[in-house]
């Protein structure tokens, strides 16, 4: 594991594991309805999950060689369904997400892993069109100096 790889590395892992889940709201050609950070999305007016990766920070927790640093991810899913459709389905995914990326689930890719620490879900916000919900995933990662 190195500081070099760590965040994207979790992003993948992120994403593979959020792809695992049964149940992800799809598009009209059957691809999950996520919107990737840095990826054009055409929304359909249906429900859609967007992505937010946002590492934290990366503290030195010891010194000298080979030396350990700590790194602090929040990952961000923001659940966004038609407001006509009622609370129910954006409740529902809400609690698949949070069961899916519960406290001590492990997430790996290439060399690099990373544990989650916390998984919290945020109110519902309404709008004229669409209910958002925002399911936020805190990991937390250590690689060698």
């Amino acid at each position: 594991m190195t500081a070099a790889t760590v965040h994207s590395n979790l992003r993948a892992a992120s994403r593979q594991h959020l792809l695992a889940m049964p149940g992800l709201p799809t598009l009209t050609d059957g691809s999950p309805a996520v919107v990737w950070e840095g990826k054009s999305f055409t929304d359909e007016g249906t429900p859609f999950i967007r992505e937010s990766f946002r590492p934290i920070s990366s503290t030195l927790k010891s010194v000298g060689s080979g030396s350990t640093i700590e790194h602090r991810i929040n990952l961000l899913w923001t659940l966004s369904y038609p407001s006509d459709d009622g609370t129910v389905a954006i409740e529902d995914m809400a609690g698949s997400l949070l069961a899916h990326f519960a406290p001590q689930t492990r997430l790996s890719y290439g060399t690099d892993g990373g544990l989650v620490i916390a998984a919290e879900r945020r109110p519902i916000l309404t709008e004229p069109k669409w209910l958002s919900l925002i399911v936020a995933i805190t990991i937390l990662s250590y690689t060698t100096n």
